[in-house]
């Protein structure tokens, strides 16, 4: 049975405070689980915002981590093209004994009358089946006139002499100079852009600190300074820090249009630490060429350009070349306690950097250098410390191996396609020579060197990269 109506109001004014209450209550609980609610997604949206950005900056790193070690073998192709003129006027011009011995074949050619001419010259010719090649392999432009003359005095059996022992020469130098060149391009590219990241990192991150000392950590904080006073998070504003840090963490090797004397002077100390690759070019070079040179004669010079060898016996003397070659580089020298080879990759003394800056800078480049080369002085140290590592021997032991094994495959190759019974040196000298000039092959544009490519996809190169490139502690 209902209850009367006054009654009723009885019971409502009786237990009106407690109804207040409870529905002042539940009003309160609906109101703050609203606002947290609206505060949490809030929350959730600026972590997914923290989120992407992070992602964004990591596929940055490892974009620009690709294009520097693409930027590396860009460099060595470049490099290489210089080296193959430093060696050609430094002895190793090998058109200008393939010209000698070609103006030989026509002398003699010119003299001999039919019938006669053949049976002298294959009777009195140091070796037989080979001048057939010398047309289509030289290039008069290269030759210079002195040397041609002083060629010209040589019997043929010593110009075939002079082209076995120089082409062997050639071919076994240029695998050391180009690894340490490969080597010494991806150590100061990788050094250079992990110090331009680092330096936008710690202002990232100053910036980051002066703004969190604004507010409280963590979700009250975020609170004081975006809610009641900041502005609402919205699509408009991820744009804009989309791109902030695209500003922040773009292509930071771009040549800065207006730099300050400061940035000037820093941007001077780097490029002196690039023009480190001088050295390697115009000094390095000549003390692994000096150690080619005697080892090479030690093994070759006993067999006469007539003498046969087979593939197996011609390798197994010129591993002996390269395995003494290593035992000069790379074992620690007792009273300098470092490796030699250490003296081909980078000047050791003040006076050799101090002729390395000379040669390779302008007057007023070093005039600059002179007031502050603090940096130079720190690129320089953390580099040194890669070259005396393990790592670093480990990977140019690698990558002389990889070019050992690749130029005893080229000579292969070239000595079975020419279907020869008895391979005489003087083909293997002619192989040598081809193989020179494949690794020394230098199309910017195609970038088609099979030999520069072999190394350039050394694992341990790679590692030593991403090693350099990574380590913020240095």
């Amino acid at each position: 049975m209902p209850l009367p109506i006054q009654n009723r109001r009885g019971l409502l004014r009786r237990y009106r405070g407690t109804l207040v209450f409870v529905a002042a209550s539940v009003g309160t609980l609906l109101a703050v689980g609203s606002v947290t609610l609206y505060l949490v997604k809030q929350w959730l949206y600026k972590q997914q915002l923290k989120i992407a950005e992070e992602h964004f900056v990591r596929e940055q790193i490892k974009r620009r981590f690709n294009q520097t070690q693409s930027d590396s073998l860009a460099t060595l192709y470049e490099l290489v093209q210089v080296s193959s003129l430093v060696y050609d006027q430094n002895g190793l011009n090998l058109d200008e004994v393939m010209i000698a011995l070609r103006d030989k074949k026509l002398q003699r050619g010119s003299t001999d009358k039919a019938g006669k001419g053949s049976g002298e010259t294959s009777g009195n010719s140091s070796v037989t089946g080979f001048t057939t090649v010398l047309n289509d392999k030289v290039d008069a432009r290269s030759v210079k006139s002195s040397d041609t003359v002083a060629l010209k005095e040589k019997s043929k059996g010593e110009l075939w002499n002079d082209l076995k022992i120089k082409s062997i020469v050639k071919l076994v130098t240029i695998t050391y100079t180009t690894s340490c060149l490969l080597l010494l391009t991806r150590l100061q590219l990788n050094i250079l852009t992990r110090k331009e990241y680092l330096e936008t990192v710690v202002k990232a991150t100053k910036e980051k600190a002066q703004e969190s000392q604004n507010g409280s950590a963590g979700i009250l904080g975020w609170v004081s300074n975006k809610l009641w006073w900041g502005s609402t998070p919205n699509s408009a504003n991820g744009s804009d820090q989309t791109a902030s840090t695209s500003s922040k963490y773009g292509d930071l090797t771009a040549e800065h249009k207006h730099r300050t004397p400061k940035d000037k002077i820093e941007y001077i100390n780097e490029q002196a630490f690039l023009s480190l690759c001088w050295w390697v070019i115009n000094r390095g070079w000549m003390k692994i060429h000096t150690l080619v040179d005697r080892e090479v004669r030690v093994e070759f010079n006993t067999l006469d350009p007539k003498s046969t060898q087979t593939v197996e016996q011609f390798s197994e003397r010129l591993t002996k070349v390269y395995y003494r070659v290593n035992k000069e580089l790379f074992l620690i020298n007792e009273e300098e306690q470092e490796r030699p080879l250490l003296g081909v990759l980078i000047p050791r003394t003040s006076q050799q950097m101090k002729n390395v800056l000379e040669q390779a800078m302008d007057l007023e480049s070093l005039q600059l250098l002179e007031q502050d080369d603090t940096v130079l002085k720190q690129l320089c140290n953390e580099m040194e410390q890669y070259m005396k590592s393990e790592a670093t021997s480990i990977v140019m032991e690698q990558s002389i191996n990889e070019s050992y094994d690749y130029a005893i495959n080229e000579i292969e190759n070239n000595v079975k396609r020419r279907k020869q019974t008895d391979i005489q040196m003087a083909l293997y000298a002619l192989s040598c020579k081809e193989c020179c000039d494949k690794m020394l092959k230098t199309n910017l544009i195609s970038m088609d060197n099979d030999y520069l490519m072999v190394l350039d996809g050394i694992t341990v190169l790679d590692d030593l990269s991403a090693m350099v490139y990574s380590n913020f502690g240095l």
